[in-house]
């Protein structure tokens, strides 16, 4: 059995420990592209990317791809399920780092840092009378669109602030204990009208894409703040514009936008009561750490010919 390593950052431990782990097991990672694509032929299982058709066509052998990214929007997923070819993404595997990006973003807009940060730029010190509208979070309700181990990350450390969380999902299923309530997605007005912050931990999905338009953006009660930690295609840009200038939003924290990069001439970055940090929230000196430990288990797994953590459900969603 071949496994091949592709575009990783695969150090030579890691690679010195998954050969002592499972010695019948023939473990590739060629530096060079060329020695690379040329050993796609033969390998039983590849770890990372990215794929596409004519890849996917040289891999005569493969069985198993272990994705090193959550999401699967940009896979070519009718052609792995053609091939009958297993797929496994590292869902969760940032969930730690990413759940914490949105709490810096809650907590600059709480204690009005966007602004300070201005005035430091212009060595302005002002009185405390002409301070930026600073609030607790301790009190306030945030609702989370997503919640699958990022959202459920994002929910457990709101509530250790004091927050009221609540979710919107696709089915009903059991919640934490620090979930205050669940609504189901066709109720998602109901839950806009009492929330104070919106998070969006949503994939790409034709479901999703321009979910929160000018009439979900509308529903959110007056004041409210919104967060993009998923994909930026699932909010409408436009209409997030135009909430934001007429002040029925009172700020928005996006680490994604659409489209990406964000245009230099958006308006968005201008906007006083906006911070983009332009898709860097998945950064983190754990994240590969953490996929090892699921690519391990995978390969345990794969060399066993049992179910595969993380796999993706390629007839419909992960």
């Amino acid at each position: 059995m071949k496994i091949l390593f592709r575009d990783c950052p695969l150090e030579a431990d890691d690679l010195n420990r998954l050969r002592a782990m499972f010695p019948h097991i023939q473990f590739e990672a060629p530096t060079d592209p060329v020695a690379s694509r040329r050993a796609i032929a033969d390998a039983d299982a590849v770890i990372g990317g990215p794929w596409n058709d004519e890849l996917l066509n040289e891999a005569r052998a493969l069985r198993w791809v272990q994705s090193t990214l959550a999401g699967v929007d940009d896979m070519p997923l009718t052609s792995f399920e053609k091939r009958h070819i297993a797929l496994t993404t590292f869902r969760g595997v940032s969930a730690p780092n990413l759940s914490e990006h949105v709490l810096a973003l809650m907590l600059s807009f709480a204690r009005g840092i966007p602004e300070f940060v201005r005035r430091q730029d212009k060595a302005l010190w002002l009185p405390g009378a002409q301070r930026p509208d600073i609030f607790e979070l301790g009190g306030q309700t945030v609702g989370i669109l997503g919640f699958g181990a990022l959202g459920t990350a994002i929910g457990q450390k709101c509530h250790a602030l004091g927050m009221r969380v609540c979710v919107a999902c696709r089915s009903e299923r059991a919640m934490p204990a620090f979930v205050s309530k669940a609504y189901r997605m066709d109720e998602l007005g109901q839950m806009l009208g009492t929330i104070d912050h919106l998070v969006l931990a949503l994939p790409s999905t034709p479901q999703t894409r321009g979910l929160m338009g000018q009439e979900n953006l509308a529903a959110l009660q007056r004041g409210a703040y919104i967060y993009n930690i998923g994909r930026g295609d699932c909010i409408d840009s436009q209409a997030l514009i135009g909430a934001l200038q007429s002040g029925h939003l009172r700020g928005a924290g996006l680490d994604v936008t659409s489209p990406e990069p964000l245009p230099a001439d958006s308006p968005l970055w201008a906007m006083p009561n906006v911070i983009i940090t332009g898709h860097t929230s998945g950064s983190s000196p754990k994240r590969w750490h953490r996929g090892m430990e699921i690519i391990v288990e995978n390969i345990a797994r794969f060399a066993r010919g049992e179910s595969l953590v993380n796999r993706v459900n390629l007839a419909g969603s992960e």
